[in-house]
């Protein structure tokens, strides 16, 4: 986990505080812009560390579990 980036890092530890969250809040606790986070979501999801599902139109994000 050593390669990841300091906003992987601090998105990975919101996600672990609060469970499941949709893109908005995301972008609203880091105060970053909704592409930055956008780009990092994709990032983590290709190195297998989060998963996302859709409710309606949003974009739910967690942390992957282990298997």
């Amino acid at each position: 986990m050593s390669e990841l980036n300091e906003i992987c890092r601090t998105i990975l530890e919101i996600l672990s505080k609060h469970g499941e969250l949709n893109v908005t809040s995301i972008v609203k606790l880091t105060g970053l812009s909704f592409r930055t986070i956008n780009k990092k979501l994709r990032e983590l999801e290709v190195k297998g560390l989060i998963t996302e599902r859709r409710y309606g139109r949003l974009r739910l994000i967690r942390i992957r579990k282990s298997v």
